[in-house]
């Protein structure tokens, strides 16, 4: 059958048993009659492997096989409540112990989306001989924390890096609710594919982006007022936008909660890394690209402003995508250029020439 990125049961889709305990489901596409090695692609909040599913149509075309997981606090992987499951370093071991039970023993061709890019980047880090080359979509690089490190607190944090405000939301309690009671309020603004009318009705007036602290608590309680009110909000039908409609069956079933634990654990995370041992320089075996949209709110450019002291000579490289969001992958404006770049450094880093998409 062949892919239809409307509709995901044209996917093959599998799972395996870890020796964590963990049980994962995960994207397998390949071109039966080419085999060019194997690309992972890592997805983000709040996502699933459905958020890479144009590239893995355009990747499997071109001769790759590709194996997207649906990360550890999704349904149907598993969803733990034990927040030491979702550092830095453990899953990193769940990612690798992925590729061998799917037979993915050569190096691969490492991608990662938001949170998929963090995970990404620190992949490379534990398992630097399972990676060829690094492709990250909109999530730069910052190094792991070292031990002479000082723990910054949230608030802080938030000092610095005002566009990390929403994230004191989606770890809250309130956040948390008020997600629940409107997911289709969160989800459509992001993953809409058909025109859709002026969204100021579900962002509220604004003067700051709405990463900024506060703001994203300001429109999630504005949409508990209309809901409270009876004021359904715009939606196109499941005829008109089957790819919308996947993530609200998939979030309205499975729900928000564990997901959110990515939002949970920084303190976690930082210990970890602290106890690695990693160097803050990447590894310089690893050619890294980092490919990004100058209208992403959440993970703005500035922030990978001097990454490439990180990397050695040659090894890194930043492009920007013009007027792209941080849903560049499946956004309709964006998402052909984004492929065709994804895959222009695919095949550079294998050695051939670029196929038309």
């Amino acid at each position: 059958m062949p892919l239809d990125v409307r509709d995901a049961s044209t996917f093959t889709q599998k799972t395996c048993k870890l020796s964590s305990g963990h049980t994962y489901h995960y994207v397998d596409e390949r071109n039966a009659a080419t085999y060019r090695g194997t690309c992972l692609l890592l997805h983000g909040f709040p996502d699933s492997w459905y958020g890479w599913r144009y590239q893995i149509k355009a990747f499997s075309q071109a001769g790759y096989r590709v194996l997207a997981p649906t990360q550890l606090g999704y349904a149907p992987t598993s969803q733990p409540d034990d927040l030491s499951a979702y550092t830095s370093r453990a899953l990193s071991a769940d990612t690798a112990e992925l590729l061998d039970q799917a037979g993915a023993s050569e190096k691969v061709y490492l991608f990662g989306h938001d949170w998929g890019g963090w995970l990404a980047w620190l992949f490379a880090r534990y398992h630097t001989d399972r990676v060829k080359c690094i492709a990250v979509v909109c999530t730069p690089y910052l190094g792991p924390a070292q031990p002479t490190d000082k723990w910054v607190s949230d608030e802080a944090l938030i000092k610095k890096l005002p566009n990390f405000g929403y994230q004191i939301t989606f770890a809250s309690e309130e956040g948390e609710d008020l997600l629940t009671k409107n997911l289709d309020g969160f989800l459509i603004p992001s993953f809409a594919q058909v025109v859709r009318p002026d969204l100021d009705q579900i962002r509220g007036q604004r003067t700051q982006p709405w990463t900024y602290p506060g703001e994203f608590l300001k429109r999630l309680r504005l949409l508990e007022a209309r809901r409270q009110q009876g004021q359904p909000l715009w939606r196109p039908s499941r005829q008109e936008d089957p790819e919308l409609h996947f993530y609200l069956d998939y979030f309205e079933k499975s729900g928000i909660h564990h997901p959110l634990s990515y939002y949970r654990t920084r303190k976690l995370r930082f210990e970890d890394e602290q106890k690695s041992g990693l160097p803050t320089k990447f590894p310089a075996s690893i050619p890294a690209y980092y490919l990004t949209g100058d209208k992403d709110e959440a993970l703005p450019i500035n922030m990978s402003d001097g990454v490439e002291r990180f990397f050695a000579p040659g090894k890194y490289r930043r492009d920007i995508v013009p007027d792209a969001h941080h849903w560049l992958l499946q956004d309709a404006s964006t998402r052909d250029e984004v492929t065709r770049r994804l895959l222009e450094w695919l095949n550079n880093n294998n050695g051939t020439a670029q196929p038309k998409l």
